[in-house]
């Protein structure tokens, strides 16, 4: 790509190094911030994920919607640094790694689906609204469940069927809300890519074996779909579909009314994006849109910011939408738009944090 004056300068042409080297910046200062008001983030999910790893026999007791890949990913590198870096710092360190290597994955996919928007959107996926560097440092599941998620993509991408399977099988061991979209992909390469039924088979197996042994452990075979029946699809406000968007939008006070309107716009713009790729029969990105569709439509308001953390996986089939319209590429790629989109992005990151800290304490 040629760069002019209104373009990104000369020297970014080396991305994603200047995203990496920002969000790093982003990512310490959160974690200073964090330790300068002597707030820890092993409590909720994290705290379970850490425990959980200290013993990774607790499986038959954690909580149903957790996977046990990110608790062994955690006991890996506590064993691999000889017990020196405390949990909650190693996790920390764990999704920082994980989200550097997601930049990178996401500047290769993005070089062969859309390589006219690959800059910009390299950029909103490494820093997406609120939760793209922010949850590295308050480090849930999601960074290393997203990096799996693109590792599989480009597997795909470059049809390497023997690593998307590896890949898919220690991604459904991560995080359970990613399986509609493994699902889709593999229904995609298996049907219009060239890949095998034994791939799909074999990427499978792990997941299967833990499955089957929770049930028997668990004396429930259907725990893991019961537990999100009652805890997240269940509806809240009395509203059969789009409880989570509906519930928080006729809350009439501010904070549930902007998580509506948050909502509110993923679904339109997941919803618009949809068709136009379902008119031309563009499978792939359409199987990267539906899953959002369906947790827009299914969520109560007890899941809600799950689609937010979710919807930077738009972020490709948005940049093919906007790669097809050159005035709106080329309007993307000037250098005072790319400056205010990180400076908006970067801001998000810090006001989640607090937001995060606010909640967290309460």
């Amino acid at each position: 790509m040629s760069f002019t004056s209104h373009t990104s300068p000369k020297w970014f042409a080396k991305d994603p190094g200047f995203v990496v080297c920002l969000g790093t910046v982003v990512f310490l200062a959160i974690l200073l911030g964090y330790q300068a008001i002597g707030f820890s983030v092993v409590r909720s999910d994290v705290a379970e994920y850490i425990s959980w790893s200290q013993n990774l026999a607790l499986a038959t007791r954690a909580f149903a919607s957790h996977m046990p890949g990110y608790p062994a990913l955690l006991a890996a590198a506590r064993l691999l640094t000889i017990h020196l870096i405390g949990s909650a710092l190693l996790a920390q360190a764990i999704c920082f790694l994980f989200w550097v290597a997601a930049v990178f994955l996401t500047s290769q996919i993005l070089q062969i689906l859309a390589p006219e928007t690959k800059e910009v959107g390299t950029l909103i996926y490494a820093f997406a609204p609120f939760v793209g560097v922010c949850y590295t440092a308050y480090p849930l599941a999601d960074i290393p469940a997203h990096a799996f998620f693109l590792g599989a993509l480009w597997a795909a991408l470059h049809a390497r069927w023997w690593a998307f399977a590896l890949v898919t099988a220690a991604g459904l061991m991560i995080h359970q809300a990613f399986y509609p979209f493994y699902f889709l992909l593999a229904l995609v390469c298996l049907f219009s890519r060239g890949m095998k039924w034994w791939h799909l088979v074999a990427s499978g197996v792990p997941f299967a074996a833990y499955y089957l042994w929770m049930a028997w452990s668990r004396a429930d075979l259907n725990w893991i779909l019961a537990y999100h029946t009652k805890t997240h699809l269940t509806p809240r406000k009395g509203f059969l579909l789009f409880d989570g968007i509906l519930g928080n939008l006729l809350a009439f006070t501010p904070l549930p009314f902007v998580k509506g309107l948050v909502l509110l716009v993923i679904l339109l713009c997941a919803g618009f994006l949809a068709i136009h790729f379902l008119r031309r029969k563009r499978w792939l990105p359409l199987s990267l849109l539906l899953p959002l569709l369906i947790y827009c439509a299914a969520s109560n308001n007890t899941a809600e910011f799950l689609v937010v953390r979710l919807a930077k996986i738009m972020v490709f089939p948005a940049c093919l939408w906007a790669a097809e319209h050159p005035a709106i590429s080329g309007a993307l790629r000037r250098r005072s738009a790319y400056w205010l989109l990180t400076l908006s992005l970067v801001l998000t990151q810090f006001v989640w944090a607090a937001y995060t800290v606010a909640y967290q304490s309460k």
